[in-house]
């Protein structure tokens, strides 16, 4: 793409979405030389996470658009990890949380292990 548009000025354009921070991380492991060189060049959202970015700017949320105007609906990605906000990194819970004993029990309907047989049979 760098290439197709003669140089970095439309990544510099792009605002959304920032990296999350594995991302990042994960490009900096796996990226030779001359790819980190390119892949830096694009400027600092292809590689601040939101944690580091500035956050008295505002940058929007993503949202893919088509041309003929369709957008995917938006999906829940409820079990997903979601990258701590900047805020909540370094608050500290007043008290230690209680650890609780979970216990769980399923219907004999739904287990797939059976019980032994007894010792003696």
């Amino acid at each position: 793409m760098v290439e197709a548009t003669g140089g970095a000025e439309l990544a510099h354009s792009v605002l959304s979405p920032l990296l999350m921070k594995d991302a990042i991380d994960f490009l900096n492991f796996v990226l030779n030389e001359e790819e980190k060189k390119l892949w830096l060049s694009l400027g600092d959202t292809w590689s601040k996470s939101r944690m580091e970015w500035p956050t008295d700017q505002f940058i929007p949320p993503y949202i893919p658009r088509f041309r003929n105007g369709w957008e995917p609906p938006i999906l829940n990605f409820g079990n997903v990890p979601k990258e701590p906000e900047r805020n909540q990194m370094f608050e500290l819970p007043s008290k230690p949380p209680e650890p609780q004993q979970e216990s769980r029990s399923f219907p004999s309907e739904y287990s797939s292990v059976r019980d032994p047989a007894p010792p003696d049979g």
